[in-house]
């Protein structure tokens, strides 16, 4: 409650409240960086945003309003299944997402701390971020930093222990973000046109 007197009582909306009425109201260009930047303070898959705000959105506006999420670009590139593909050793899936992120615009710096990853995905989660809003020019997210390394080095580049000065480069001159947490890849790693 922000305000109460007899005749008047004023309340703050939630989060996905606004969104809800945002996407409601979608007018592409207009509303798209609201809904971005609302969606950033959100966190799950389109399908669990849509769950949580479905019931906020009149019923003659939820085809637009779930239209208009749909389109709205900043959840379709996945953390997690970043991490995954990079663990996985699928670096073209990994290419992929950060080529979609890239398409997307996706904030580096606002991206929220991701839950259910065990210590090594965090531990590469927060590497990439960091790394990624580093080649964006953004500060990295606050939680990033509170991240630490690994014991024992990852060799997320397949294959490259079995070249040796490409290894060594990797080790010596590989992306900072991945370097301080012994993470080990080339100085280019996941870098897309």
């Amino acid at each position: 409650m922000v305000y109460e007197s007899p005749s008047l009582i004023v309340r703050a909306v939630t989060t996905e409240q606004l969104l809800a009425m945002k996407l409601a109201a979608w007018r592409d260009a207009i509303d798209r960086d609201d809904a971005r930047l609302l969606l950033s303070k959100i966190e799950g898959s389109p399908e669990e945003v849509w769950a949580r705000i479905e019931a906020y959105v009149p019923g003659a506006f939820r085809d637009k309003a779930s239209y208009a999420l749909d389109i709205s670009g900043i959840r379709l590139m996945d953390l997690r299944s970043l991490v995954e593909a990079v663990l996985g050793g699928d670096l073209l899936t990994a290419r992929q997402w950060v080529s979609d992120a890239r398409r997307e615009r996706v904030r580096w710096s606002t991206l929220p701390l991701p839950h259910d990853l065990s210590d090594r995905q965090l531990t590469v989660a927060a590497a990439l971020v960091e790394l990624f809003a580093q080649r964006a020019g953004e500060q990295p997210p606050p939680w990033s930093g509170t991240v630490g390394g690994e014991r024992e080095p990852i060799v997320l580049d397949p294959g490259l222990e079995e070249m040796p000065r490409s290894f060594a480069l990797a080790k010596a001159a590989g992306p900072e973000p991945l370097r301080r947490r012994n993470l080990v890849a080339l100085p280019d790693f996941l870098e897309v046109a």
